[in-house]
């Protein structure tokens, strides 16, 4: 959570959480409010608002709740990057853990890290660099590789530093000695090597399985009570 705030006296993103997690209050207020609409025959009239309202929060939830992920994460990251990341920091062994489990680098890409004060403090001749990215940048000898979800991010097993810290600064995108792709990507990209990552994104699926289902059937609730209402109509009365 640390690496996506803009400084530590950032409150935007538990703002927005805050946010989320009212509308699914509200949600779940409203669901009730349409039970109680189909039970009492006197209030069967409001059901047909409950879909215009749900519509309604859940453009409120778009706006309050994903676009500050697009809009102001990102900026987030690069900002706690460049001024704040140290390898012993806690702040450095939330990123060195990421980077790590995510085989990420950076948020676009390792390049990040020439703009970090992090790449000033390890190259003390600036024009001689030699330190390019940290090592959880690099790729893990093929034990640590495969075994990643145990891995120590900070007793890490290089599959070669010396090609690693080349490869950031010059064939990046074929490398096989340094993660390639950036952080901002791989956090929202499920790692199939990762057992939280696939349990995460099955209970996401399911959520917005249900979510569509219900609003599917209520969808076609409506219709069927209105085609019903108008047959009710039209018939004669005995």
């Amino acid at each position: 959570m640390s690496i996506f705030v803009l400084s530590y006296n950032d409150r935007l993103l538990v703002a927005s959480a805050g946010i989320m997690l009212s509308i699914g209050v509200f949600l779940t207020v409203l669901s009730v409010f349409g039970i109680v609409c189909l039970i009492i025959s006197k209030m069967k009239r409001f059901y047909s608002l409950v879909p215009i309202f749900a519509t309604l929060i859940m453009i409120l939830a778009f706006i309050c709740g994903f676009l500050p992920i697009f809009r102001f994460v990102k900026n987030g990251m690069k900002n706690q990057l460049r001024l704040f990341y140290d390898w012993e920091s806690k702040l450095g062994m939330e990123w060195n853990r990421v980077q790590v489990k995510k085989r990420c680098c950076g948020i676009d890409g390792p390049w990040d890290y020439l703009e970090t004060n992090w790449f000033t403090k390890s190259n003390p001749d600036s024009d001689n660099p030699t330190v390019y990215v940290p090592d959880s940048c690099c790729a893990l000898n093929f034990n640590q590789d495969r075994e990643i979800t145990w891995v120590d991010p900070q007793k890490l097993q290089l599959r070669d530093a010396r090609r690693c810290q080349e490869d950031a600064i010059g064939r990046v995108k074929n490398s096989v000695n340094i993660n390639t792709k950036g952080c901002f990507v791989a956090l929202f990209t499920k790692n199939p090597d990762l057992w939280h990552d696939q349990s995460i994104w099955v209970v996401m699926d399911v959520i917005t399985a249900v979510c569509l289902i219900t609003a599917t059937f209520q969808v076609v609730f409506l219709i069927c009570n209105s085609l019903l209402s108008k047959m009710r109509t039209r018939s004669p009365k005995s």
